[in-house]
């Protein structure tokens, strides 16, 4: 198991515009180099996702595909139920601390998603779902819990947190986890500079 918890840090961009760089997928490669694409199985309602104060985003089941870091280690890819949870005031973002859903369509009768509680802007983790099979040439990695915290601090400022728990499930040598595993602690940085680059210049790279 792979984990990683970058200490919260401060971002000189917009907190507005860095979630909006987050959410695009045509700006993905600009945090991610190894992200190939982002598939949504199946939006699920929110109201199934209900936690008093909160309201939910988002809820549903996505896969995504990644590509190989090096030559000697398979891509990977990624089948996972994500929830997007805010304060009703807009001021918090949180993760579902512990959430139990079904209901009739998902791939799976049951999906359960169980967590410490963290205050995070996204949260993910994997589900099985053997109707959904691996893509061929690929491995799909386990994801314990991922997420990430854009907090507003000033208009154009904010601090982030980011976490990280996955079983890669194979083989990775340890020169590329350390290459791969700091460089995805910086996806939120990476979207607010993206975000100021373009607030500056006009330009997204």
């Amino acid at each position: 198991m792979l984990r990683l918890r970058r200490p919260s840090f401060n971002l000189a961009a917009c907190a507005q515009a860095v979630r909006a760089v987050l959410a695009d997928p045509d700006k993905r490669r600009l945090t991610d180099p190894l992200w190939q694409s982002t598939e949504v199985v199946r939006s699920l309602p929110s109201r199934l996702v209900r936690i008093e104060g909160w309201r939910t985003l988002e809820f549903g089941i996505v896969t995504e595909r990644f590509k190989a870091p090096a030559v000697v280690v398979s891509p990977r890819d990624s089948l996972v139920v994500r929830v997007r949870l805010k304060s009703v005031d807009g001021t918090r973002v949180r993760l579902v601390p512990a959430a139990c859903w079904g209901g009739e369509g998902p791939p799976c009768p049951w999906l359960v998603l169980r967590s410490r509680a963290l205050h995070c802007e996204q949260v993910q983790r994997s589900v099985d779902a053997p109707a959904l099979a691996v893509p061929r040439g690929y491995v799909r990695l386990r994801l314990a819990c991922g997420g990430y915290q854009i907090r507003a601090v000033a208009p154009d400022r904010c601090t982030t947190v980011y976490v990280n728990a996955l079983d890669p499930n194979g083989y990775v040598p340890k020169p590329v986890v350390r290459t791969t595993m700091p460089d995805r602690a910086m996806t939120v940085a990476k979207a607010a500079q993206a975000a100021e680059r373009h607030r500056k210049t006009g330009k997204w790279r």
